[in-house]
């Protein structure tokens, strides 16, 4: 009689522990996806490894850019550099890698020019180009100086 009580305990528990753990697996394996990357595409390398007396904690962990030249099974990719276009010669799994955002486009993206070319917009407030009444300083480079009222 006990012998089949603990049977049907360890049974329940076993139960329990492989729904727990399915359930863990699921929502593990959704944020464990690795991230696709397309041929033509600017990337970063993660380097894992630190040269005799450089400082771990203040050194770049990232090294770049690179463009992925050809892609094969199970997320790894083959990169060229993009500055002198030299080819690694092992390929990389997307693990270590992550997309390239270059600060210049950056810049473009958050400054974005207005539909209207007449005004432009500058963190929320909007002016107007100079008239015939203000006070013009137009150098001759093409920079404008600063007019103090």
């Amino acid at each position: 009689m006990a012998s089949s009580k603990i049977e049907l305990t360890r049974e329940i528990t076993k139960e329990n522990i492989d729904n727990c753990n399915s359930d863990t697996q699921f929502y593990y394996d959704g944020k464990a996806a690795y991230l696709t990357h397309t041929v033509g595409q600017r990337i970063l390398l993660y380097d894992p490894a630190n040269k005799k007396g450089i400082c771990k904690k203040l050194r770049k962990r990232w090294i770049g850019p690179f463009f992925i030249t050809a892609t094969s099974d199970g997320y790894i990719y083959k990169l060229r550099r993009c500055d002198n276009s030299q080819e690694l010669k092992s390929m990389v799994h997307s693990n270590r890698l992550r997309p390239f955002n270059d600060s210049s486009d950056l810049f473009y993206t958050r400054n974005a020019q207005s539909a209207d070319p007449d005004t432009t917009t500058q963190q929320g407030k909007v002016t107007q180009p100079n008239d015939a009444n203000s006070p013009s300083t137009d150098l001759s480079d093409g920079w404008y100086g600063i007019v103090m009222n």
